[in-house]
């Protein structure tokens, strides 16, 4: 059943990611985990900005099908970067879909258990909603991964950007990753 999570930071490292990814995904490559893993990086500051184990900036809406939480966040609308606050914690837990304002639900997130559950969630989420991207981690094509999550509107900001950072996070991943231990 789903309930509210407290925002507390649930930091993790590429290499968590990589091993969490590893069990929600066993029979994919290396190197299409590492698009997964670079995804994830830059949804979260290569793991340092994560919140609930909301691993990849998935939204939720309160009292959804999905366990959520609130955080500030940055959307970019109409071509301008702009900030929303999340609400004050201590009214968090009573937002629910009916009463939330424009800005609790945009900064409303999914907020999960643990990081296992967080990678499998974000693995059914680009599988089913996110359809689209899959075979681009397949291929794997971090580019091309992240142009048509574009398409699919996963995220707000400029492609050609977001494209670059994946390129960047995958190909640095691509490097670092043969020295980790897939149980990390």
């Amino acid at each position: 059943m789903s309930h509210y999570i407290r925002p507390e930071k649930t930091p993790a490292t590429p290499e968590r990611f990589y091993s969490s990814f590893r069990r929600a995904a066993p029979a994919l490559p290396s190197e299409s985990l590492l698009v997964l893993v670079a995804h994830v990086c830059l949804e979260s500051d290569d793991g340092r900005a994560i919140r609930a184990w909301n691993v990849g900036g998935a939204k939720a809406k309160p009292g959804g099908a999905y366990s959520w939480t609130f955080f500030s966040t940055s959307e970019v609308e109409n071509g301008l970067r702009v900030r929303y606050q999340a609400p004050p914690e201590d009214r968090q837990p009573l937002i629910t879909a009916t009463n939330a304002t424009y800005a609790e639900r945009v900064t409303c997130f999914r907020a999960f258990d643990s990081l296992d559950d967080a990678t499998s969630d974000h693995v059914a989420l680009i599988q089913g909603r996110f359809a689209v991207a899959w075979p681009h981690v397949l291929t794997p094509d971090p580019e091309a991964y992240a142009h048509a999550l574009k398409y699919a509107r996963y995220f707000t900001a400029d492609a050609n950007q977001y494209a670059a950072v994946m390129r960047q996070k995958h190909k640095r991943f691509l490097v670092e990753s043969r020295g980790w231990k897939a149980d990390a």
